[in-house]
């Protein structure tokens, strides 16, 4: 017994002091869980009666030490080529030992179904407002590795699959009508019969480069001549297949040759004839990344942006300044970025580039023919509720909970409608404008924030102005004026034909 309670001190003590002793012969190695580090703290506390100090300076020795990588290899090892399959909390395998990024199941689990549609409904929205501004602007998707490789699941990932495609479904049928000169799926290229040539990586959550070069080339011809030439025939040559999940969440490794195109310049007559816009502007993620010596190629006027960063005020002058601007994001980060203030939401610095982009768009609006629907109050059109008057005209009080009410009229020219909001505040803050769901009434409109439009207001007069679908008639909208206490004026609320 006394032997047994010996051993069980002497497996413990070396456990905790292994990693310290690798620690100090081998030193330290460099980040492997894909996370920052624990930071070391001032060594003078260490010995501090807090145990706090103690407790930070053993994990950061730990998650330096050789010997956690080691642990973390062997396990790894054991359950991808001893068991067969693995399911970390970023890898997860499916049939044959194919890998995937368990995030992009999690990312659409049942739970969050609600709140996808809310997001997806937002992205519809914007493409329907993009494309009928007509903004120099295109979406692309990177469709997620498991969208497309759909004969390689199975093993741990089946009980992911129900939710992920009962969603997965609900995005392809929302984005299958999009314009196609302002979204770009990629999907239509990749996406392959079972059994046939993969399109994706078996160790990595990327496409083949040779495939990147296919999605290259459709986003090209959703404008052609204006982006870039596609590069349509090419050599190969053999290069080390990317094994990014295997290499860098797993820390195993895999050597493998495969057939990867050949990045050439496009034939100056080529381009001469081409008429390429002078400056486009990408803003991508990884997908983009792997293709980047093709598109550096054959879109010789581009410049890159990519957006694993904020999209902050240093982007501005990049999106004044480009004649076109290409987004790419992967799909299952694209619904979190069109929602998010830090990324291409409303109030960041991405929309508002946008909104400045559709208030352009409204000089071809017809506005001899405008209707202010302010102009002959009271007015059947327009109510306002929480608002009061100063005395002044169209001068008014509110607050966060003043509405004012109106619905685009039916009956003016065919085709789209223009929508401009002069509005002069005392303070900065924002306005929303919300639009009712297909099919609501005035006293069921269905506002959320899924079909809502956002602009930040400076202090003084500012203008919120949009095209609307010609699908957009009849529909109740409702203007939030102001998100704080105070005064306001609605000099205008004008709708006019688009010209």
């Amino acid at each position: 017994m006394k032997l047994l309670q010996s051993l069980k001190i002497i497996i413990v003590f070396l456990a905790l002091v292994t990693p310290g002793l690798i620690f100090v012969i081998a030193g330290p190695v460099t980040g492997f869980e894909q996370k920052e580090q624990t930071d070391f703290p001032p060594y003078g506390l260490v010995l501090a009666p807090s145990p706090e100090y103690r407790e930070q300076f053993a994990d950061a020795i730990f998650e330096r030490s050789a010997a956690k990588r080691w642990s973390v290899q062997f396990m790894n090892a054991l359950h991808l080529y001893g068991f067969g399959f693995i399911d970390t909390n970023k890898a997860i395998s499916g049939s044959d030992r194919w890998l995937f990024y368990k995030p992009q199941f999690e990312a659409w689990d049942c739970s969050r179904h609600a709140i996808l549609k809310k997001k997806l409904d937002r992205f519809s929205l914007l493409l329907d407002l993009v494309t009928a501004s007509e903004i120099p602007l295109v979406f692309a998707h990177a469709p997620n590795k498991a969208s497309i490789e759909r004969d390689r699941l199975g093993g741990r990932t089946t009980r992911y699959l129900d939710c992920y495609f009962r969603f997965e479904q609900q995005f392809a049928d929302a984005v299958s009508g999009m314009s196609p000169r302002h979204f770009v799926d990629h999907s239509r290229v990749l996406s392959h019969a079972p059994g046939e040539k993969p399109t994706y990586l078996k160790f990595d959550t990327h496409w083949t480069r040779e495939y990147g070069v296919h999605a290259m080339n459709q986003v090209f011809e959703s404008r052609p001549g204006v982006l870039g030439i596609p590069l349509q025939e090419y050599n190969t040559k053999n290069a080390p297949a990317i094994t990014g999940t295997l290499s860098k969440i797993l820390l195993l490794k895999h050597e493998e040759l495969i057939p990867v195109p050949v990045p050439v310049d496009p034939d100056p007559e080529a381009i001469r004839s081409a008429g390429l816009a002078s400056n486009v502007l990408f803003i991508h993620d990884s997908f983009y990344g792997r293709i980047l010596p093709y598109l550096v190629r054959r879109s010789p006027n581009a410049r890159f942006l990519h957006s694993g960063s904020d999209i902050g005020v240093q982007a501005r002058e990049s999106l004044d300044t480009a004649d076109i601007v290409v987004v790419e994001m992967v799909q299952r980060h694209f619904l979190e970025s069109i929602w998010s203030r830090s990324r291409l939401g409303w109030g960041g610095t991405f929309a508002e580039w946008m909104l400045e982009e559709m208030a352009a768009s409204t000089q071809r609006c017809n506005w001899e023919d405008a209707r202010d629907l302010f102009s002959a109050l009271p007015d059947t059109r327009v109510s306002m509720r929480n608002v009061e008057t100063t005395g002044k005209k169209l001068r008014m009080t509110g607050s966060v909970k003043s509405r004012v009410l109106f619905q685009v009229p039916n009956d003016l020219a065919a085709g789209r409608v223009c929508l401009s909001v002069q509005l002069e505040v005392a303070g900065s803050g924002k306005t929303n404008l919300y639009f009712s769901v297909p099919g609501g009434t005035e006293q069921q409109a269905g506002y959320s924030d899924a079909l809502m439009v956002s602009k930040n207001l400076k202090s003084g007069e500012n203008t919120l102005a949009l095209v609307l679908p010609e699908a957009f008639r009849g529909k109740w909208v409702r203007l939030d004026p102001i998100d704080h206490e105070g005064e306001f004026t609605i000099h205008a609320l004008n709708i006019a034909p688009y010209n």
